[in-house]
């Protein structure tokens, strides 16, 4: 049986080039593994754009999901350039995902993907944990500011 990666991402209409860059990351290094992307779309990414991404992946032999969301629960946070509406996106990913899920990992798709991450990183045993996370802070001490 092929093992199987959930993958959870948000994007707008101005960041679907780097989408496209980031899934490609992530198929070209899992070719023997199932990668379900789970997309958070803003309502500016249009019925064709999906149509797009979901031929492009499909024809990869992976799987792709929209999870529309309404953008104007929003309204109101802090949004720039460097900082959209659609990173506020996976803070409601528990609204959107189906209940049986029992493994996602959410990554931006500013990432690329250049190896094999379903066995190192995918699979580690969360404890007791509910969310294992990392950061691109070079800060050793960031991430234990982080926990009780």
């Amino acid at each position: 049986m092929k093992k199987t990666m959930n993958v959870l991402c948000a994007s707008d209409r101005n960041f679907l080039y780097p989408t496209y860059v980031f899934m490609a990351s992530v198929m070209e290094n899992h070719k023997e593994i199932n990668v379900n992307f789970y997309l958070l779309a803003g309502e500016d990414v249009t019925d064709e754009d999906k149509a797009a991404l979901r031929e492009y992946i499909n024809s990869q032999n992976h799987n792709i999901e929209f999870l529309n969301v309404d953008s104007s629960q929003f309204d109101g946070y802090v949004v720039h350039e460097k900082f959209p509406r659609s990173a506020y996106y996976r803070l409601m990913a528990h609204k959107y995902l189906p209940e049986d899920m029992d493994r996602i990992l959410y990554m931006d798709v500013d990432i690329v993907v250049d190896k094999n991450i379903y066995d190192d990183f995918y699979c580690l045993d969360f404890e007791d944990n509910y969310l294992i996370a990392t950061s691109h802070n070079p800060n050793p001490d960031y991430c234990n500011m982080l926990t009780p």
